[in-house]
């Protein structure tokens, strides 16, 4: 958002976070001291170096980016899965182009998360839960992605519905659905750090539950959460818990029951 800002492609009116425009302002402020402009030139022109790699085609770009982490500059996962995602383009410039807006838009959602912000693997290790079995740990995400991009036939319909998933997540993390009931109960949820069960919500707004069946099941991972911090229980299993509700609840008759019953069969304080 600070970004749109400084692109003046946002104006200062439509940002809805007041500590965005707090920083905006600060940084607006310190930047018109003329000493502090020129200390920031000279650090900057004192601690950069600049090297220019010219390639002659996309696919030769992507593939000295990937290089250059293999060689030693850590690069995130999710910045390896954005690059051997776009590679997969590179022969056609249009969806290539296509594809890197879509992309833009997805971390930009990821970014308005207030409560997370910047915590892209968070929201890509969720999205993956919630379409295939098994809890992959993030030094694992960037290979998984792999064979997911590898296994696809159609990857702008897969970059079309990461975007589509984190708008959802964007909605779920801030709270803002438009359902008084659910949204504050969704706030809840950050509250009691419960967010692990997002990849389960993120099925259950794929599969247009309506507000009652929503309330169930929010109502159930709440006191499920609960009652396992107070009992001092493990975390180690609660991704596998919502993985397997995320993929298997809505091959069930009645999804939302077997969402609530499964829950509440794992709660360490009776039924």
């Amino acid at each position: 958002m600070i970004q749109k800002l400084v692109d003046k492609s946002i104006k200062r009116e439509e940002v809805k976070n007041e500590k965005v425009i707090q920083a905006y302002n600060f940084f607006l402020e310190k930047l018109q001291d003329s000493k502090l402009q020129w200390h920031i030139y000279t650090k900057l022109l004192g601690s950069l170096d600049l090297v220019l790699m010219v390639t002659d085609s996309y696919y030769d770009a992507f593939r000295l980016f990937e290089t250059l982490n293999n060689r030693g500059l850590s690069l995130s996962s999710v910045d390896l899965i954005k690059n051997y995602l776009l590679s997969k383009f590179s022969a056609n410039e249009s969806l290539l182009e296509e594809c890197i807006d879509i992309w833009d838009s997805i971390i930009e959602n990821i970014e308005d998360i207030e409560s997370v912000r910047h915590d892209k693997v968070r929201f890509f290790r969720h999205y993956l839960f919630s379409i295939e079995y098994g809890v992959v740990p993030i030094p694992k995400l960037y290979s998984k992605y792999q064979k997911l991009i590898d296994s696809n036939d159609n990857l702008l319909s897969l970059v079309e519905d990461i975007w589509l998933k984190s708008e959802m997540y964007l909605k779920l993390y801030n709270g803002i659905l438009g359902i008084k009931e659910v949204d504050d109960r969704l706030n809840t949820l950050v509250r009691i750090e419960a967010t692990t069960c997002y990849p389960l919500l993120i099925k259950c707004l794929s599969e247009n539950l309506n507000k009652e069946q929503l309330i169930s099941i929010l109502e159930a991972i709440e006191v499920f959460t609960l009652r396992r911090s107070i009992c001092n229980i493990s975390t180690r299993d609660i991704d596998r818990i919502y993985n397997h509700l995320a993929l298997e609840s809505f091959n069930k008759e009645m999804p939302v029951s077997y969402i609530v019953d499964y829950l509440k069969r794992r709660n360490p304080i009776g039924y």
